[in-house]
């Protein structure tokens, strides 16, 4: 147990040790009696502070004999290292096998965290009748003397020491890949014998490298060099991904009696899924000899916090005013952030400008003119045109959005935002969203000068279901998952409905290409093994011209759905082609034609 207040507290406690320190208010009510803790770089609180804390506060409330087997943790609003905590736990069950405990995080009035605790009386051996565990992947264990993280700074002194980190070469799906390496605490735990004090140490690791795990398998990094260097070697580089934040932590405790949180673990940890904004991450954690101590799952986002800024930058309040007052354009290549600045946007009830990222500075500002957007999401390709639409127009410079000196990334954005005011949610009135502007949707200007179509929410919410319950039975029902080609452009109406909506709602994998090249599409439609095809006339022509590039496609295994009003030349790759698309491909039309008709600005 860790002592009360009224107790001696023994000497020269380890930093995290000295963390765990609770002092007794009341009767279940047990209080922070130092400084918390936020790692280089953050903006709020360590998720691992709270978690470890409230299962030192719940394991005061019960007998000695009772260990923790699982918590359920749910992250309710940011915290601060800068006030105090407030533990109150709630003895929801006393059994004579498992006790529940629950406990609130009270930080400045406010309840910024909420866990489930589970114990469960300690078994002789003779009375564990049966047992199983997954088997740990063989990796060289580092020398007890290594050390991988410079503790000695006081902004770090709380940071595990970690090992290099594996993670499988870049043909492996993001899905697949597993993230492994070794972690402990940065310093030796002087109660060594305390197993709570253990368990709680792993709890507060366990929110460390979780995180993240996403933006590694998708080739994004955050963590320092020295700590990533061979998985940097491993997998495609790519733009850092902003911060993320936890939503919900369950963490499970196996063998219990043999976690040594400040020796070496081996932490495998993978992302099954990733979609609408949030992402999961399993993690299991064995001790040096392959005994599996703890499993834990989370799930993070990254909507609310870019959504929060944006509110307290641009002045905006959600439930005030038109629609059409906060108009933010996305002029940019594909990215994976641009669902995340999309969603924001709508949780402020927004209206986003997609523009193609072909257009000329003279055609980009006469639909910023026309829409009197008031920021301007780009990419650094196309920075110049930007700044050149961007000035014709008189708008601010430093509302747009990308770091070149002094723009903002997304990921300062989502920064900014972690410790911004909370928001209000959106309030409608029934049918409202039959006439909320979600889009505004550029035409081609094949047939005369672009005119800029408004699609509702209601519109993309039928498009979405209309196809997810047309395709279910064709796909294999509707758990049924698959890895969908994202090279249309998110600036087109046919890539926000297929591609950004209703991939992700289906819960598919979505490869991103930034832009169109045959070399790149079809090398990675074979390399993540892509089935559905979401291509259009100028990729189906370009296709047909190139017979060497698709002979090496498994064309039995792929079906497509196209969207085209041109005949396959009757060429060898046209050939291919038809065969590719026999039965296997769903002639899409556009669309904006399919429910209803589309308003013009």
């Amino acid at each position: 147990m860790v002592a009360d207040s009224d107790t001696v507290v023994p000497r020269r406690l380890s930093k995290l040790e000295g963390l765990l320190q609770l002092e007794k208010i009341e009767t279940d009510v047990l209080r922070t009696t130092g400084s918390l803790w936020h790692p280089p770089g953050g903006r709020g609180l360590y998720g691992g502070v709270v978690i470890s804390q409230s299962l030192i506060a719940a394991q005061r409330t019960v007998d000695d004999d009772f260990i923790c087997h699982s918590m359920q943790s749910q992250f309710l609003l940011y915290g601060t290292d800068q006030a105090p905590i407030t533990y109150s736990v709630r003895r929801v069950r006393e059994g004579r096998s498992y006790v529940t405990r629950t406990v609130h995080a009270v930080q400045e009035g406010r309840c910024i965290y909420f866990a489930l605790v589970s114990f469960a009386r300690t078994l002789s051996k003779e009375h564990q009748h049966v047992h199983h565990a997954s088997a740990m992947t063989k990796i060289e264990i580092p020398h007890a003397e290594e050390r991988h993280n410079d503790s000695t700074k006081a902004t770090e002194a709380f940071a595990p020491d970690l090992s290099p980190a594996t993670l499988g070469n870049g043909s492996i799906p993001p899905q697949d890949r597993v993230l492994r390496c070794w972690i402990r605490a940065p310093e030796k735990i002087l109660q060594a014998d305390d197993l709570t004090v253990h368990q709680a140490v792993l709890a507060f690791l366990s929110d460390w490298i979780a995180v993240s795990v996403t933006p590694y398998a998708h080739g994004h990094f955050e963590f320092p060099d020295s700590i990533l260097k061979s998985v940097r070697s491993s997998v495609i580089q790519g733009t850092v991904i902003g911060m993320l934040s936890t939503l919900n932590h369950s963490l499970y405790f196996h063998s219990s009696s043999s976690i040594r949180a400040d020796e070496w673990m081996l932490l495998e940890a993978n992302s099954p899924w990733a979609g609408d904004e949030r992402c999961l991450t399993n993690a299991k954690v064995f001790a040096k000899d392959g005994t599996l101590l703890a499993t834990y799952v989370q799930e993070k986002s990254r909507t609310d916090k870019l959504a929060r800024d944006l509110a307290s930058e641009l002045g905006w309040m959600v439930n005030e005013g038109s629609e059409m007052d906060k108009v933010v354009t996305i002029f940019a290549l594909n990215t994976i952030d641009i669902p995340t600045v999309t969603w924001a946007v709508h949780r402020l009830n927004g209206v986003c400008a997609l523009v193609n990222s072909t257009f000329t500075s003279w055609e980009l500002a006469q639909q910023l003119q026309k829409t009197r957007a008031k920021i301007i999401f780009t990419v650094m390709p196309l920075l110049r045109v930007s700044k050149e639409a961007a000035k014709k127009c008189e708008m601010p410079g430093t509302h747009e959005s990308i770091k070149n000196h002094d723009f903002l990334t997304v990921r300062d954005i989502l920064a900014k935002g972690e410790t911004a005011p909370d928001f209000r949610t959106v309030e409608w009135a029934p049918g409202r969203p039959q006439q909320q502007i979600a889009f505004l949707s550029h035409s081609s200007g094949t047939s005369g000068p672009s005119k800029i179509g408004m699609i509702t929410h209601a519109y993309l919410i039928a498009n979405v279901l209309q196809m997810a319950l047309f395709e279910q039975k064709g796909r294999g029902g509707p758990d049924r998952r698959e890895r969908v080609l994202g090279v249309l452009p998110h600036s087109h109406i046919y890539g926000v409905v297929m591609i950004s909506h209703l991939s992700t709602f289906r819960g598919d994998s979505v490869i991103v290409l930034p832009k169109f090249n045959m070399d790149l599409m079809l090398s990675n439609v074979a390399r993540y093994e892509i089935i559905p095809l979401n291509i259009v006339p100028p990729i189906i022509v370009a296709m047909s011209k190139n017979p060497d590039l698709l002979r090496w496609l498994d064309t039995k295994r792929l079906h497509g759905r196209i969207s085209f009003v041109q005949k396959i030349p009757k060429s060898p790759s046209g050939m291919i082609l038809r065969r590719l698309l026999r039965d296997r491909a769903t002639v899409d039309p556009d669309p904006t034609s399919k429910l209803q008709s589309c308003s013009w600005l």
